[in-house]
């Protein structure tokens, strides 16, 4: 359970807890400095091989070129090549009306500027899951894509959202978990015990303790963390809260209305 207030200087603090692997800046970091474990998540979610992953995969840029001159710049939180696939990797620690939108929008600029045979989205979502999501509840779903009269289109895309917010809440409910699941909750959990506990004998899960542990240690980051969490607790009081909205994705090259739905 994420519990940090003021990290910086609150030497206690940074004792007991780490900065979560839910904020965006360490999750880019801890991927793209471990890439073994990037490499391994991969192959957990979508079946590419871990030595294929390291040998050939490039991380590229992850800014987007705006469409038009009122667009706000946007930059995903980490794209890798390999082969004829991209892959998206985003961290969602809080819902916004609009974070749904932005992740597809993601998925869109990707087609349009790389072209790839395959383009694949895995996002890490650390909220409750809205109420329109029927059916079990799972730490991993593959998504589809169809059009507005319902037909399900395959133009290379695959989405996959992990929830770390169930993931977690099986653990404190003494659940038994998945390793793949134990990796998960490496990026959601901040307290160094129970980190610890979780990933003592995995290799993967260490090196991302360890990484989590140095990556905290760093003042320019801790300050950016604290100031990050002030920022978003005012805009929840201004708001009165944070809303669930249905996902949608609108992409004028592909000429119409696409939704997505749970395949799995």
């Amino acid at each position: 359970m994420v519990t940090i207030k003021g990290y910086t200087n609150n030497p206690e603090l940074r004792k007991k807890e780490v900065i979560p692997g839910t904020f965006d800046a360490v999750f880019k970091a801890v991927l793209t400095e471990e890439k073994e474990v990037l490499a391994e998540i991969i192959e957990l979610v979508i079946g590419i091989p871990k030595e294929e992953v390291i040998k050939n995969g490039v991380i590229i840029n992850s800014e987007y070129v705006r469409e038009n001159i009122s667009e706000t710049d946007k930059k995903s939180d980490l794209l890798i090549s390999i082969g004829d696939n991209v892959i998206n990797l985003e961290m969602d620690r809080r819902y916004y009306s609009g974070s749904n939108k932005k992740n597809n929008k993601y998925i869109h600029k990707i087609v349009n500027h790389y072209n790839p045979k395959n383009t694949v989205q895995i996002c890490f979502t650390s909220y409750k899951e809205g109420e329109e999501l029927k059916g079990e509840k799972k730490s991993i779903r593959k998504y589809m894509f169809q059009d507005s009269d319902g037909n399900v289109e395959d133009y290379g895309l695959e989405k996959y959202k992990i929830d770390l917010e169930y993931i977690e809440n099986k653990y404190y409910n003494n659940d038994e978990l998945t390793r793949r699941e134990k990796i998960f909750l490496m990026f959601k959990e901040s307290n160094r015990e129970i980190l610890k506990e979780i990933s003592k004998g995995d290799k993967i899960m260490d090196k991302i303790y360890k990484r989590l542990d140095k990556l905290s240690e760093d003042e320019a980051l801790s300050l950016l963390y604290d100031e990050k969490e002030r920022e978003e607790e005012k805009r929840k009081e201004g708001k009165g809260g944070w809303r669930i909205k249905k996902m949608r994705l609108h992409s004028g090259n592909f000429g119409k209305r696409w939704g997505c739905i749970p395949e799995w």
